[in-house]
């Protein structure tokens, strides 16, 4: 696709915005709020227009800023300028989901908006998070996710939701896929079991993020397992304290995440060792019997490893790759081993 033919598909994608999306989320949002993110998406086709990546990142909160960094952030739009292709033809809105959450006297306001493009060539998924106030936590106000994918990317229309800035489908660590193999990180080591990989472009320092070699990583979303480091204040007698604030939290996640307004629970199904000794807990998310996440902590003496299996498929019984992966989770947690 040449840049020529890429300026008259983002001219088209304009038209139909200023004429077809600003009702919808004026409609949808208030006033106020509406104008702020059909303003945003009209940035963000600009951008792609010019192919200035610097105007992608601008839309971007200063906390997103802090924790992602502006080098990746800029990656992350040179990648969206290579995704749409074709003449457009036309732009609808999916949904439009508003959150308001409230601390101490204080609000904050967010959006989730997606709607579609086609074109000629392929039908495409655009998607994103912004805080139009927050008052909590200002340094969040401005963009918090944006991701545009094309239909083969969509499972179920569900976005994976714990990416922060912008997502580009991840890069694979080079690994044998019929062995398994050790990872030493500054916090431990553990083997991984064999055809599973780490996801090096969602992955930081104290935070992997694996999944199989027989599932197609160019998916928005995907079942994916991950391991999280961190130091604590709690020692290992204070172990207890440290089991009922994980309950409360996955009690809190589900009902603000994408969990919340169906009969989704959280269950405590194991506490005790791992098979090196270490004290562990399990806790489950379930949307009635089904499982939808399982969470791994293996604690030590203010800190803790938490290893966490997440599956999109729906509200299935889990599939024999879910059930494999989940394995391969379990298989983690019990050959991890503290660094000394």
């Amino acid at each position: 696709m040449t840049f020529r033919k890429k300026k008259l598909i983002i001219a088209s994608l304009v038209v139909v915005l200023i004429l077809g999306g600003v009702g919808c989320l004026l409609f949808a949002m208030g006033a106020f709020d509406g104008m702020i993110i059909n303003s945003r998406v009209q940035t963000i086709v600009k951008a792609i227009e010019e192919q200035n990546p610097d105007k992608i990142v601008d839309l971007f909160s200063q906390s997103v800023v802090e924790q992602v960094g502006l080098e990746r952030l800029k990656e992350g739009a040179d990648h969206l300028f290579t995704v749409i292709e074709g003449n457009v033809l036309s732009i609808e809105d999916s949904s439009v989901v508003s959150h308001r959450e409230y601390k101490s006297g204080k609000a904050r306001r967010f959006y989730k908006q997606t709607y579609y493009i086609t074109t000629d060539i392929d039908v495409y998924w655009v998607s994103f998070i912004y805080y139009t106030s927050d008052r909590i936590e200002p340094k969040n106000k401005g963009m918090y996710q944006l991701t545009i994918q094309n239909k083969l990317d969509w499972v179920n229309n569900v976005l994976r939701d714990d990416f922060i800035g912008i997502y580009v489908p991840p890069i694979v660590d080079e690994y044998d896929n019929d062995i398994s193999h050790k990872y030493e990180a500054s916090f431990g080591t553990f083997i991984m079991p064999n055809g599973y990989y780490k996801e090096a472009s969602q992955s930081s320092e104290n935070h992997y993020y694996f999944t199989s070699a027989n599932i197609d990583l160019s998916a928005v979303v995907y079942p994916y397992f991950s391991i999280y480091y961190e130091g604590i204040m709690y020692g290992l007698s204070d172990i207890n304290d440290f089991h009922e604030e994980n309950i409360t939290k996955l009690n809190n996640l589900i009902k603000k995440s994408e969990y919340s307004g169906g009969d989704y629970w959280v269950e405590e199904s194991y506490n005790g060792e791992t098979k090196q000794g270490y004290p562990l807990q399990i806790l489950s998310i379930y949307r009635n019997t089904t499982i939808m996440e399982k969470h791994f902590f293996i604690i030590g003496d203010r800190k803790f490893v938490q290893v966490k299996f997440k599956r999109f498929s729906g509200f299935s019984e889990l599939e024999p790759y879910e059930q494999a992966m989940l394995e391969a989770a379990e298989s983690v947690v019990n050959s991890f081993v503290w660094a000394e």
